[in-house]
């Protein structure tokens, strides 16, 4: 029977930072890090069937809502990482923000909960299927000694992948082989060598046009747009995060579109959007994605001025109007003045789906004046 890797991840990263804290380097990217490098140097002898990382779910923490977003968006860049080298990647659990007394004041801590019942569960269920004879177990967590004797007890073999710095004794006693990590191996794989991800490049080229737009709000509103987009949908794909990091590119433009050269301000929207989708496209291209995927942003984009029946459409909508109210509008009064707002803000509340209009109704508790605005635009 076949051989199986289980991975505790956060555990596995924590080991992996601390040497790279005693090598006085800082800690990895970690959706840039080369964990298939280092776990194929390392188990090079042992032929794997399946690998397996296992993490908990991150929620948003209303005390921290932008950190919890930081925190979504990089479990969603490792989780793709992860899963393009092959790797199983299983969200069990939760990460959550708790207020803490640390040194005198009240700090929000984020803990993970769950996953280690997760593994022991599946290690003990690999053993009674007879799924795998030996398990890899890459996890100094004691907690999983009673998963470990019951997989032997069971008849599979059980073999610990720790690190030379630190390694659990406990679970080395436990298992019948353990095999080390050396630090030097740690820190040979801190980076794959094609380089930046596809991702990573394509935004910060989105970024770098949208930042000498003459519509100053414009690069606050990209980034405010993905954060909501994130919010709405946690495991949103790259293409639906460039679509929305990029939705308003054309207005950064030196030739961009004007309302005036339009008969109508719909037509207008509509030629902005399929503009600011053929560029997007091309950059997405540029940065290593497959036409495939660059078609696919440019007719998300191109179709996301408007209310629509595709799912991913309505999200990059909802995630614009919801950004127009909770960071745009200030500049647009300020621009446009009263009377053009109104009729700016029910274009932008009418499109929307149910659940964005509750997260633009919350925003406007927290500003009467601009509810007031909004309910006369509706007279």
């Amino acid at each position: 029977m076949a051989t199986v890797l289980f991975i505790d991840g956060e555990n596995f990263k924590g080991k992996i930072k601390s040497v790279f804290y005693d090598a006085k380097k800082e800690k990895p990217i970690w959706h840039e890090y080369n964990f298939k490098g280092l776990l194929d140097k390392v188990l090079k002898d042992i032929p794997i069937a399946h690998k397996v990382f296992y993490f908990a779910r991150v929620k948003e923490h209303p005390e921290s809502k932008e950190k919890s977003l930081e925190l979504i968006e990089e479990q969603r860049l490792l989780k793709t990482h992860l899963e393009k080298n092959g790797f199983e990647v299983i969200l069990s659990g939760r990460v959550r923000g708790q207020m803490e007394q640390v040194g005198g004041k009240r700090v929000l801590v984020f803990k993970e909960k769950g996953v280690d019942v997760k593994i022991a569960v599946d290690m003990v269920v690999t053993a009674c299927d007879k799924v795998a004879s030996e398990i890899i177990l890459a996890s100094s967590d004691s907690d999983l000694q009673p998963a470990i004797k019951e997989t032997i007890q069971r008849g599979v073999n059980c073999i610990y992948l720790g690190f030379e710095s630190q390694p659990n004794k406990g679970i080395s006693y436990t298992t019948s082989r353990t095999i080390l990590i050396r630090n030097s191996e740690v820190v040979e794989f801190e980076k794959e060598k094609s380089g930046l991800p596809h991702f990573k490049i394509a935004k910060e080229k989105i970024s770098a046009i949208v930042a000498v737009s003459l519509t100053k709000e414009d690069p606050g509103h990209s980034e405010n747009a993905w954060k909501w987009l994130l919010k709405l949908k946690p495991d949103a794909d790259e293409v639906l995060q460039l679509s929305v990091l990029g939705h308003d590119i054309e207005r950064a433009l030196p030739d961009r579109l004007t309302r005036d050269s339009f008969a109508t301000y719909d037509e207008y929207k509509s030629a902005h959007a399929k503009r600011a989708g053929t560029l997007v496209a091309r950059i997405a291209r540029e940065s290593g994605y497959s036409d495939e995927e660059a078609e696919k942003i440019e007719r998300l984009i191109g179709e996301a001025e408007f209310s629509s029946n595709d799912p991913e459409v309505q999200l990059i909508s909802d995630a614009d109007s919801i950004s127009f109210f909770d960071y745009n509008i200030r500049f647009y009064l300020e621009r446009s003045g009263e009377e053009k707002a109104m009729q700016k803000m029910r274009f932008m509340y009418d499109r929307v789906s149910g659940l964005a209009k509750k997260e633009i109704d919350n925003i406007l508790k927290e500003n009467p004046n601009l509810a007031k605005l909004l309910k006369e635009a509706h007279l």
